[in-house]
């Protein structure tokens, strides 16, 4: 054989393979020690708490953050409430060689373990998170919508979530109901399957009117606008009256609520028909107390005695009369049914007639009044009745709460295009805590404070008639006993009047004088009015002739031809309004026409309508101005 070229390599003993083995395993050892060093370092510095278990139970290493929580759980080991039930865990793991994640609560406090296997070690780590805050979040969630879908579910109110839908523009143009509550139902007398996934032009069940075209306009407006809305509407189907408040939740959905108030309107409408009445009741007795002392005044009396309680009873009876009408206006207000009736103005002509009607007061305490005003005229577009209540009200607090012989200043001048009237009295003054309730309808405590009378309305209808007029009015006052300051602003506006509809002339309105009266027709049921009335009439120098009831005026007209007739409108039997249209279509002629008065103690916007129709030319409220009414006849 020939001889190698090379020699063999030598074959690694066992001494060296086992060498190379030795050399190997700690290679291993130090990358592992190296790994471990890096996992403790990473353990040590993390917030949470760290854990390391092995099959057997044995707690192997807790980090700092473990031991800050739990300073016994190396000592208790696997009987610590940290470990409860982890044996069995342990096990499971060991079989599946998979880890799991668990929630448990020790205390008060919540913790989830994320536990895994880390097979190079043959361990198990457990890593801790403190959850109670959410946890208390979630039980908070959980509590909260079961207290929202017991109140969605028992609440009185409908209830309905809509998802709004919109066209390319962005318009809105239909809503799709999500949900409805067992109320929302019962109001609409319509199922929750009939409804859910339909929209509201799908279940509209009435035909579109001009109030229902209106109402869905203010609707989309909360969709467009994102602004709440809150309207009372009546249903044709269900002949109901709802108050309805939509908003929006969120971007892509509208939220309704709303309530049956038909028992409410009921309730308030038998409330304003027993206000009315009464102050109809009421003012007939005043009437001819009123007319008597006004009568009264014109005598000539030598004992100063006499001429002042003539003058009081007057003045009293004015007041009441004030009081019923300010009554009125707040039953007006709270339905909304008052109405202005602007024009240009100058504003001094409406407050020197202020002042003149709150002279009597201002008089009798011997107070002293000082008016500045501007030189130059200022032009409202307002309504001039409600613009002198509005002052005769505050004119007449102020006098009422300075003590005699005080002083009170009105001032008016054009500030930034308003109008600023300020009326300041040295007088009571008032707190703080009186300022912030001054302009409520009745102040707390169960004692009224303010407005003409004590009932502490005055000032409320201020309010409210100032708000109409699109301004403001505040009050301010150094303290008590440093006297009070009114500030009423209004806007100054150059618009002129817009022709309206021929409009019955009220008591302190002026029109035109036609001719002369001489004969007078005096129709009332109640005998101490008609008595008063008639006993002036003649002491000046008019012919009169008077009666109870409609038909003894018809028959009376025949012969007597009045050239006027002052009517009261709730007579027995035929009506003051059918009395009218028959003295109307018996004297009227191309060279006569008979002048028609409706006196009655009914003075809201309907009833001067009414008269209107039924043929008076002129409207007047009991208790009657003996002034007003000879303004009439002349």
């Amino acid at each position: 054989m020939p001889k190698s070229s090379k020699k063999e390599a030598k074959k690694p003993t066992h001494q060296q393979k086992i060498a190379d083995l030795v050399k190997q395993v700690a290679h291993y050892k130090k990358e592992l020690d190296f790994f471990r060093t890096r996992l403790a370092s990473f353990s040590d510095y993390n917030p949470r708490p760290i854990t390391e278990v092995d099959f057997k139970g044995n707690v192997l290493y807790i980090n700092p953050q473990t031991r800050e929580n739990f300073p016994d759980l190396k000592k208790r080991g696997m009987k610590h409430p940290y470990f409860a039930g982890l044996k069995s865990i342990l096990s499971d793991i060991k079989k599946r060689r998979k880890g799991i994640s668990r929630e448990i609560k020790i205390g008060n406090v919540w913790w989830r373990q994320n536990i895994h296997y880390i097979p190079l070690f043959n361990v198990v780590r457990i890593f801790g998170l403190n959850i109670t805050e959410n946890k208390n979040l979630e039980q908070s969630m959980r509590e909260s919508e079961a207290r929202y879908h017991m109140l969605f579910e028992k609440m009185n109110y409908g209830y309905a979530l809509q998802d709004i839908i919109f066209d390319e523009k962005g318009k809105p143009v239909d809503y799709k109901f999500i949900d409805v509550n067992p109320a929302f139902e019962k109001l609409t007398k319509m199922k929750k399957e009939m409804i859910l996934g339909k929209t509201a032009n799908q279940i509209a069940r009435n035909p579109e009117t001009p109030e229902s075209i209106a109402t869905r306009k203010k609707y989309d407006q909360v969709a467009v606008t994102g602004k709440p809305l809150y309207l009372e509407n009546y249903n044709e189907t269900t002949k109901k009256y709802f108050e309805l408040y939509a908003y929006m939740p969120n971007k892509k959905q509208m939220a309704l609520i709303f309530s049956d108030i038909t028992d409410r309107k009921k309730t308030d409408e038998e409330k304003n028909n027993f206000i009315s009445i009464m102050s109809h009741e009421l003012r007939n007795p005043l009437t001819p107390i009123m007319a008597n002392a006004q009568f009264l005044q014109r005598k000539d009396f030598t004992d100063p005695i006499a001429k002042e309680a003539i003058d009081i009873i007057e003045k009293q009876s004015r007041i009441m009369a004030d009081l019923l009408n300010d009554i009125l206006d707040v039953s007006r207000l709270s339905r909304r049914q008052i109405t202005l009736k602007k024009s240009r103005i100058n504003i001094s002509d409406v407050i020197h007639g202020s002042v003149k009607s709150s002279m009597p007061f201002i008089t009798t305490k011997q107070q002293d009044l000082s008016l500045l005003l501007s030189k130059r005229p200022v032009y409202l577009y307002a309504d001039p009745l409600r613009l002198e209540q509005i002052l005769v009200n505050v004119i007449n607090n102020a006098s009422k709460y300075t003590p005699p012989k005080g002083h009170i200043s009105i001032q008016c001048q054009p500030k930034n295009g308003h109008v600023e009237i300020r009326v300041k009295d040295n007088g009571e003054g008032m707190s703080q805590d009186k300022i912030s309730r001054i302009f409520d309808l009745f102040k707390g405590e169960n004692q009224p404070f303010m407005g003409v009378g004590g009932l502490g309305i005055g000032l409320n209808l201020v309010k409210n008639l100032v708000q109409m007029h699109k301004g403001t009015v505040h009050v301010t006052s150094k303290g008590k006993g440093k006297g009070s300051e009114f500030i009423i602003t209004l806007p100054i506006e150059a618009t002129k009047s817009k022709s309206k509809k021929a409009e019955l002339p009220e008591a302190g309105e002026s029109k035109a004088p036609g001719e002369k009266t001489s004969r007078i027709l005096v129709v009332d049921d109640n005998a101490d009015i008609r008595n008063a009335i008639s006993n002036i009439l003649v002491h000046e120098g008019y012919q009169v002739k008077s009666t109870h009831d409609g038909s003894a005026a018809i028959k009376i007209s025949k012969t007597f031809k009045p050239h006027t007739a002052l009517i009261d409108i709730g007579l027995p039997g035929i009506s003051g309004y059918k009395v009218a249209k028959i003295l109307r279509e018996q004297h009227d002629s191309k060279d006569r026409k008979i002048k028609l008065i409706a006196f009655t103690g009914y003075g809201q916007e309907k009833d001067k309508q009414r008269a209107k129709e039924a043929g008076f030319d002129v409207h007047l409220t009991k208790p009657l101005n003996i002034d007003h009414l000879m303004r009439y006849l002349t």
